[in-house]
Formats: C-alpha cells, sequence, structure tokens
C-alpha cells in the first residue's frame, strides 16, 4: 500500500470518528521521566472535575513508550 494511501485511510477514518454521534472526547497527561518512571492522568471532557481522573503509569502505554524514546540517544 503506498505511503499516500495510508495517510488518506486514516484521514478518512479520524474525520469519521470524530463526526461520530456518540463519541467522548478525552483529556489526557502523561509524562516519562529520564530514570524511567512514568505517570499519567486521563479524563473524560464531559465529566471534567477534579475527582473523576483515572491516574495510572499504564493508562496510555503507547504514548508513554514514545516519550520514552525521545531520552534514547
Amino acid at each position: 500500500m503506498s505511503p499516500a494511501r495510508i495517510f488518506s485511510s486514516d484521514f478518512v477514518a479520524s474525520s469519521r470518528v470524530g463526526e461520530h454521534p456518540d463519541r467522548q472526547e478525552v483529556r489526557m497527561t502523561v509524562a516519562v521521566l529520564r530514570d524511567g518512571a512514568r505517570d499519567s492522568a486521563v479524563r473524560l471532557r464531559e465529566k471534567d472535575s477534579p475527582t473523576e481522573v483515572l491516574t495510572g503509569a499504564g493508562l496510555v502505554p503507547g504514548l508513554a513508550e514514545a516519550l520514552a524514546a525521545t531520552f534514547e540517544s
């Protein structure tokens, strides 16, 4: 599959998800330290309350791995 076709299909998929009537937006924060420690927080945008926050090191593992990779030389 050509890179242009992959980009096009990803763009179409993300457009459809963004327009779905049952979509739920989330806010997330992921922190990674040079020593490997990591933490994250995730909250549904519709429940924008300090008591409705999920926290834990493994909530967004792909993003945490990508951030950790920025420390590698």
